[in-house]
């Protein structure tokens, strides 16, 4: 496309972060509500694709910093949420790709504070593995990641069970319940609940 003139800029997409941008010779685009930002674009505004691209490649690479700043993400999370924003698929990969050179996009190194972090807080392999399945990492990595950092899960069940706040409502299948939903096995918390002795 030459420069066009922006005949309507309509707002779309989840939350209203995209923004829906058609031209005076009939054609449209979507793209990030930050870029319409940056442009200062308006209806009447003339614009060209280069322009677009570079705006779009600068506040996609914006976007991802900040992102990375409040926490470690996967790649398939901040493409995804790129993409959520109005970015196109290609230009999200691409800015990905950039970032994963760089270094400060690692989905083995995301995986592995995943797995630490979920661990600490007690839950289960099952759980664990379905959460890096959600965020888009492989399996390979998934499983390099809880095999490098989970350790044992029987002896964590024990201490969890251990430690868990005793109520005389709870039966046994209460508690197994608890902790399936956990993501632990149904085998292995019956397993550790046969050590325990029986209350009731």
């Amino acid at each position: 496309m030459g420069a066009v003139t922006v005949q309507r800029i309509e707002v779309t997409g989840p939350a209203g972060r995209v923004r829906r941008l058609v031209f005076d010779d009939g054609s449209s685009r979507t793209t990030s509500a930050a870029v319409i930002k940056v442009l200062a674009l308006e209806e009447g505004s003339l614009v060209d694709e280069e322009q677009l691209a570079q705006s779009e490649d600068s506040c996609a690479r914006d976007r991802v910093l900040r992102m990375l700043s409040s926490r470690e993400r996967s790649r398939a999370d901040v493409a995804s949420r790129l993409q959520t924003d109005g970015y196109s698929v290609a230009l999200s990969e691409t800015i990905c790709g950039r970032f994963v050179e760089l270094g400060l996009i690692d989905d083995d190194r995301f995986a592995r504070m995943l797995v630490r972090t979920q661990a600490r807080s007690g839950f289960g392999g099952r759980r664990i593995a379905a959460d890096l399945r959600r965020h888009g990492v492989a399996e390979t990595i998934a499983t390099a990641a809880l095999a490098e950092e989970y350790g044992s899960e029987t002896e964590l069940l024990r201490t969890l069970l251990a430690n868990r706040p005793r109520r005389d409502s709870d039966s046994r299948e209460k508690v197994l319940r608890r902790f399936v939903n956990r993501g632990f096995s149904v085998t292995q918390v019956l397993e550790v609940l046969r050590e325990e002795p029986r209350h009731e």
